[in-house]
């Protein structure tokens, strides 16, 4: 009962909300395992992003990875390359068809679960 009171004083609306329960799809630990709608989707991130930044490598990480994805969920995806701040704005102003979550570094960065967009 502790640990239930505790929540309930660290929430700000004083109430539990509802939680809308997680579709839980299989995680996905290499290219293979994504559905071939999902690889057409990611290659053609990929394809938009090199015709506009050139040859780069590329990742998918969050919740489609983690199997864990709704209907809404976005495409969670990082560029490892350094671009400039006008190549940003136009990278981020494409209609990719699907919500794509772009970042960009310049390193490979160490976030669990991500699988090399080829």
């Amino acid at each position: 009962m502790e640990k239930k009171r505790w929540s309930l004083l660290n929430n700000p609306f004083g109430f539990e909300l509802p939680k809308r329960p997680p579709i839980i799809h299989p995680i996905i630990n290499k290219w293979d395992d994504f559905s071939d709608e999902d690889k057409v989707i990611l290659s053609n991130i990929k394809r938009i992003i090199v015709d506009n930044i050139g040859d780069c490598r590329m990742s998918i990480f969050g919740s489609r990875v983690k199997g864990y994805w709704t209907e809404e969920s976005d495409y969670d995806v990082i560029v490892f390359k350094e671009i400039s701040d006008e190549q940003l704005k136009v990278i981020k102003s494409i209609n990719y068809g699907v919500r794509v979550d772009i970042s960009f570094h310049p390193n490979k960065p160490p976030i669990k679960l991500k699988i090399e967009i080829p």
